[in-house]
Protein backbone atom coordinates (compact mmCIF):
# COMPACT_ATOMS: atom_id res chain seq x y z
CA UNK A 1 0.00 0.00 0.00
CA UNK A 2 1.10 3.53 -0.91
CA UNK A 3 1.32 6.36 1.69
CA UNK A 4 -1.27 8.87 1.69
CA UNK A 5 1.89 11.22 1.00
CA UNK A 6 3.13 9.41 -1.41
CA UNK A 7 0.18 9.38 -3.79
CA UNK A 8 -0.13 13.16 -3.26
CA UNK A 9 3.72 13.69 -4.29
CA UNK A 10 2.44 11.92 -7.41
CA UNK A 11 0.12 13.40 -8.29
CA UNK A 12 1.63 16.79 -8.35
CA UNK A 13 4.36 15.66 -10.69
CA UNK A 14 2.00 14.09 -13.00
CA UNK A 15 -0.24 17.51 -12.71
CA UNK A 16 3.21 19.21 -13.38
CA UNK A 17 4.16 17.27 -16.28
CA UNK A 18 0.43 17.67 -17.97
CA UNK A 19 1.01 21.58 -17.50
CA UNK A 20 4.76 21.98 -18.56
CA UNK A 21 3.87 20.05 -22.04
CA UNK A 22 0.11 21.36 -22.26
CA UNK A 23 1.98 24.48 -23.76
CA UNK A 24 3.64 23.29 -26.31
CA UNK A 25 2.87 23.57 -30.08
CA UNK A 26 4.89 22.74 -33.38
CA UNK A 27 6.87 25.60 -34.67
CA UNK A 28 5.57 25.90 -38.10
CA UNK A 29 3.54 28.75 -38.93
CA UNK A 30 0.98 28.06 -41.95
CA UNK A 31 1.41 28.46 -45.43
CA UNK A 32 -0.14 31.87 -46.71
CA UNK A 33 -3.86 32.23 -47.35
CA UNK A 34 -4.21 30.01 -50.44
CA UNK A 35 -0.99 28.92 -50.55
CA UNK A 36 -1.63 25.29 -49.99
CA UNK A 37 2.26 24.32 -49.48
CA UNK A 38 4.53 24.69 -46.96
CA UNK A 39 7.66 23.00 -48.39
CA UNK A 40 10.24 23.52 -45.14
CA UNK A 41 12.36 20.72 -46.59
CA UNK A 42 13.11 21.78 -49.62
CA UNK A 43 11.92 18.58 -52.02
CA UNK A 44 8.90 19.78 -54.15
CA UNK A 45 10.01 21.34 -57.32
CA UNK A 46 8.64 24.82 -58.55
CA UNK A 47 6.27 23.41 -61.18
CA UNK A 48 5.03 20.67 -59.04
CA UNK A 49 4.20 22.92 -55.99
CA UNK A 50 2.48 25.41 -58.50
CA UNK A 51 0.54 22.12 -59.70
CA UNK A 52 -0.35 21.14 -55.91
CA UNK A 53 -1.79 24.37 -55.58
CA UNK A 54 -3.90 24.46 -58.78
CA UNK A 55 -5.08 21.36 -57.65
CA UNK A 56 -6.25 22.19 -53.96
CA UNK A 57 -7.28 25.28 -54.76
CA UNK A 58 -10.16 24.05 -57.49
CA UNK A 59 -10.81 21.64 -54.56
CA UNK A 60 -11.31 24.13 -51.88
CA UNK A 61 -13.50 26.23 -54.69
CA UNK A 62 -15.24 22.95 -55.62
CA UNK A 63 -15.87 21.05 -52.13
CA UNK A 64 -14.92 23.54 -49.45
CA UNK A 65 -11.97 21.07 -48.68
CA UNK A 66 -8.62 22.44 -48.04
CA UNK A 67 -5.92 20.62 -48.68
CA UNK A 68 -2.91 21.41 -47.09
CA UNK A 69 0.69 19.65 -47.79
CA UNK A 70 3.33 20.26 -45.58
CA UNK A 71 6.97 18.96 -45.57
CA UNK A 72 9.64 19.15 -43.19
CA UNK A 73 12.77 18.04 -42.56
CA UNK A 74 12.38 16.35 -39.23
CA UNK A 75 9.75 16.63 -36.62
CA UNK A 76 12.69 16.64 -33.75
CA UNK A 77 13.19 19.93 -35.01
CA UNK A 78 9.62 21.70 -35.15
CA UNK A 79 8.16 19.84 -32.06
CA UNK A 80 9.49 21.12 -28.25
CA UNK A 81 8.37 18.25 -26.16
CA UNK A 82 11.23 15.62 -27.94
CA UNK A 83 10.61 12.43 -29.87
CA UNK A 84 7.09 12.50 -31.37
CA UNK A 85 5.20 10.03 -33.43
CA UNK A 86 4.33 11.23 -36.60
CA UNK A 87 0.13 10.43 -35.67
CA UNK A 88 0.88 12.74 -32.97
CA UNK A 89 2.64 15.56 -34.86
CA UNK A 90 0.21 15.53 -37.64
CA UNK A 91 -3.06 15.63 -35.56
CA UNK A 92 -1.13 18.85 -33.46
CA UNK A 93 -0.40 20.46 -36.73
CA UNK A 94 -3.90 19.80 -38.15
CA UNK A 95 -5.69 21.36 -34.75
CA UNK A 96 -3.09 24.01 -33.89
CA UNK A 97 -3.67 25.31 -37.56
CA UNK A 98 -7.01 24.73 -37.65
CA UNK A 99 -7.21 22.48 -40.98
CA UNK A 100 -10.91 22.55 -42.54
CA UNK A 101 -12.50 24.20 -39.63
CA UNK A 102 -15.67 26.08 -41.06
CA UNK A 103 -19.56 26.86 -40.20
CA UNK A 104 -21.03 26.16 -43.36
CA UNK A 105 -24.63 27.17 -43.38
CA UNK A 106 -24.80 27.14 -39.62
CA UNK A 107 -23.30 23.86 -39.30
CA UNK A 108 -19.89 23.13 -37.81
CA UNK A 109 -17.43 21.18 -40.38
CA UNK A 110 -13.67 19.73 -40.48
CA UNK A 111 -13.73 18.34 -43.15
CA UNK A 112 -10.00 19.33 -43.99
CA UNK A 113 -6.90 17.16 -45.30
CA UNK A 114 -3.13 17.73 -44.07
CA UNK A 115 -0.21 15.56 -46.11
CA UNK A 116 2.75 16.16 -43.81
CA UNK A 117 6.23 14.88 -44.30
CA UNK A 118 9.15 14.47 -42.23
CA UNK A 119 11.74 13.57 -44.64
CA UNK A 120 14.71 12.87 -42.70
CA UNK A 121 12.28 11.03 -40.77
CA UNK A 122 11.49 8.49 -43.23
CA UNK A 123 7.80 9.22 -41.91
CA UNK A 124 4.65 10.59 -43.89
CA UNK A 125 0.89 10.93 -42.43
CA UNK A 126 -2.56 12.24 -43.92
CA UNK A 127 -4.76 13.05 -41.47
CA UNK A 128 -8.28 13.90 -42.18
CA UNK A 129 -10.46 16.19 -40.33
CA UNK A 130 -12.86 14.64 -38.00
CA UNK A 131 -16.28 15.27 -40.33
CA UNK A 132 -14.89 12.71 -42.78
CA UNK A 133 -15.33 10.05 -40.36
CA UNK A 134 -13.29 6.57 -39.83
CA UNK A 135 -15.13 5.52 -43.73
CA UNK A 136 -12.79 7.37 -45.31
CA UNK A 137 -9.68 6.08 -43.24
CA UNK A 138 -9.21 3.05 -45.77
CA UNK A 139 -9.10 5.53 -48.70
CA UNK A 140 -6.01 7.51 -47.47
CA UNK A 141 -4.33 4.53 -46.24
CA UNK A 142 -4.49 3.56 -50.08
CA UNK A 143 -2.95 6.64 -51.26
CA UNK A 144 -0.14 6.74 -48.50
CA UNK A 145 0.41 2.93 -49.90
CA UNK A 146 -0.15 3.27 -53.57
CA UNK A 147 1.30 6.84 -54.10
CA UNK A 148 3.28 8.54 -51.48
CA UNK A 149 5.58 5.58 -50.44
CA UNK A 150 6.60 4.05 -53.62
CA UNK A 151 7.74 7.82 -54.85
CA UNK A 152 9.27 8.70 -51.69
CA UNK A 153 11.50 5.87 -51.97
CA UNK A 154 12.12 6.57 -55.64
CA UNK A 155 13.04 10.05 -54.19
CA UNK A 156 10.45 11.73 -55.63
CA UNK A 157 8.65 13.94 -53.54
CA UNK A 158 7.05 16.45 -55.58
CA UNK A 159 5.78 14.15 -57.99
CA UNK A 160 4.17 11.79 -55.61
CA UNK A 161 2.47 14.55 -53.42
CA UNK A 162 1.50 15.78 -56.56
CA UNK A 163 -0.28 12.80 -57.35
CA UNK A 164 -1.75 12.27 -53.74
CA UNK A 165 -3.21 15.66 -53.94
CA UNK A 166 -5.13 15.35 -56.96
CA UNK A 167 -6.18 11.92 -55.46
CA UNK A 168 -7.22 13.60 -51.84
CA UNK A 169 -8.96 15.72 -54.36
CA UNK A 170 -10.90 13.26 -56.38
CA UNK A 171 -11.87 11.63 -52.31
CA UNK A 172 -12.82 15.20 -51.65
CA UNK A 173 -15.15 15.33 -54.53
CA UNK A 174 -16.39 12.14 -54.13
CA UNK A 175 -15.01 10.46 -56.33
CA UNK A 176 -13.30 6.92 -56.55
CA UNK A 177 -9.31 7.39 -55.04
CA UNK A 178 -7.43 5.50 -57.66
CA UNK A 179 -4.48 7.33 -59.11
CA UNK A 180 -5.88 9.69 -61.39
CA UNK A 181 -3.80 11.29 -64.45
CA UNK A 182 -2.20 14.58 -63.79
CA UNK A 183 -1.42 17.03 -66.68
Amino acid sequence: MIPRGTWWLIIVMILGIVRATSGQGITLDPPAEGAFVLDAAEVISPEDEQAIRDIAAAVLAETRTPIIVVTIDSMTNHWPGGPVMIETFARILFDQWRIGHATIDGEVHNRGILVVVAVNDRKARIELGAGWGRGHDGAAATIMNAILVPAFRAGTYGDGLLRAVAALGDLARGRPTGEPAVT
